[in-house]
């Protein structure tokens, strides 16, 4: 696991750089697979927020990723309380992350 993953942002996420024009985005957490490869993002939120909060910068973040490494990584959105899953080709997020969910991340 990386805390505080560099990605090149597409999106409004970024932050400017100064340089080339680029903007980058720090992710809070990725998991990266044996290959190097980063196959799933952890969007953390305070305990006091909803997990769900971070939706949409989570989604950006994946975004940037696939753009960027060519993969589309699983999505965790947690805040110390709760942790939500969210594989978004196939389903909503859901808060209920059993044993099939490391069957499904060795998959990608």
């Amino acid at each position: 696991m990386i805390e505080e993953f560099c990605v090149r942002a597409t999106s409004k996420v970024g932050e400017p750089t100064g340089g080339a024009g680029d903007t980058y985005a720090l992710v809070d957490s990725v998991l990266i697979d044996p290959f190097g490869r980063p196959i799933a993002i952890i969007e953390a939120k305070r305990s006091t927020r909803d997990p769900l909060e971070g939706e949409r910068q989570a989604s950006d973040y994946a975004d940037d990723i696939r753009a960027e490494h060519g993969v589309a990584p699983f999505i965790f959105l947690a805040n110390g309380d709760e942790i939500w899953f969210w594989h978004r080709q196939h389903h909503l997020p859901i808060s209920r992350i059993g044993c099939r969910l490391e069957r499904q991340l060795r998959r990608s």
